[in-house]
């Protein structure tokens, strides 16, 4: 109880620490916290008391057997971030680091498509995510990395064409069956890289991608998790993407820090979206044709959904799925709370791995 409470005042004086290179003192009797510490790296991995529950007893152990290093797989601990952490005896106080391993970076060429992909792991993935509409391997930031520390499995993030590095551009909107091609090449890519049965994990438009390639090669996934998808036109989406097309400029500035070709790509997804032909798009009768496992998980503050597009996509694909409102994040839901995230995909994995 003395270190949970130490550990909340040390939050408290801090604000917000970030996960990243701290110390803690080796004193007699409490190894308290360090207050002489720079708290730096990334802000998403915030230091919460329940991720370092464990540390007590990695900080007794340490002291009283020095040693050069030990290492500890987190997720293995309850209630605790799914990070690596090396912890380091050095000048009497312990040190924490954590490490996730860097991907390793391919392009495979299917057909016309020359497609980039980043594998966390090796061997051929137990896991493969897709990304969003405007997405990229990049904009899932810390995501798959996580996944693949939590899960001990191999991790493969991929871009569609015209998203990130991959190839073709497309000009003009996308056609209005993009994403039903999009879910062959999903099954051409998924045999390039010998993955046998996968967990697919897509957002938004990579989530009903997912749905669709479930629908259509009922064996070539072991269960899906979609993040926010889509199986039918709402009228919040169609109005959403409306107002985003107005204001066009800001968007595809930003998109340019992840895209290669971010204007072409802004008008190729907004512009089906928000077509006349598009409007009756709706795969919702041909879901129940799912037959492995399937969550769908949407944030309350989604602009682009209604809770109803979450429930009735799930109810759709029948009893094999479940349907979840996830608070306090919206769309882009590993952007507002990406250890929530991390935390729904690892559990998913656990249940059907």
């Amino acid at each position: 109880k003395k270190r949970c409470d130490e550990l909340r005042r040390v939050e408290h004086d801090h604000g917000d620490p970030v996960f990243g290179r701290h110390a803690i003192s080796s004193q007699t009797g409490a190894h308290a916290f360090s207050q002489r510490q720079q708290f730096t790296v990334r802000r998403r991995y915030a230091l919460t008391t329940e991720r370092w529950l464990m540390l007590p007893a990695l900080v007794a152990m340490t002291v009283e057997q020095p040693c050069p290093r030990i290492e500890l797989i987190v997720h293995q601990v309850p209630l605790v971030s799914a990070r690596r952490i090396v912890a380091f005896y050095v000048a009497g106080r312990i040190v924490l680091t954590s490490r996730v391993p860097e991907p390793v970076l391919e392009t495979i060429k299917i057909g016309d498509a020359r497609l980039r992909t980043a594998t966390w792991g090796a061997g051929p993935p137990d896991i493969v995510m897709l990304h969003d509409g405007l997405g990229s391997i990049t904009q899932w930031r810390s995501v798959p990395g996580d996944v693949a520390v939590r899960t001990g499995l191999t991790v493969m993030a991929y871009e569609r064409p015209g998203h990130g590095q991959s190839l073709p551009t497309p000009v003009g909107p996308w056609p209005t069956d993009w994403l039903e091609q999009q879910a062959a090449l999903l099954h051409q890519l998924l045999e390039a890289v010998h993955a046998d049965a996968p967990i697919l994990v897509g957002h938004s438009d990579g989530g009903s991608t997912a749905l669709i390639h479930a629908v259509r090669n009922p064996d070539s996934q072991r269960a899906v998790l979609a993040l926010a998808p889509h199986s039918w036109v709402e009228q919040i989406c169609f109005d959403s993407i409306v107002e985003m097309r107005k204001n066009r400029e800001p968007i595809v500035a930003g998109l340019a820090k992840h895209q290669g070709h971010p204007d072409e790509l802004f008008e190729a997804w907004s512009g089906v979206w928000v077509s006349d032909d598009f409007r009756w798009w709706d795969i919702r009768p041909v879901l129940s044709s799912i037959t492995v496992p399937a969550l769908i998980a949407q944030g309350a503050d989604d602009p682009y959904a209604s809770d109803d597009q979450a429930h009735l996509t799930a109810a759709a694909i029948g009893a094999k799925a479940q349907s979840i409102i996830v608070p306090k994040v919206g769309h882009i839901m590993h952007h507002d709370d990406a250890d929530r995230v991390v935390a729904i995909i690892a559990e998913f994995v656990g249940q059907h791995r």
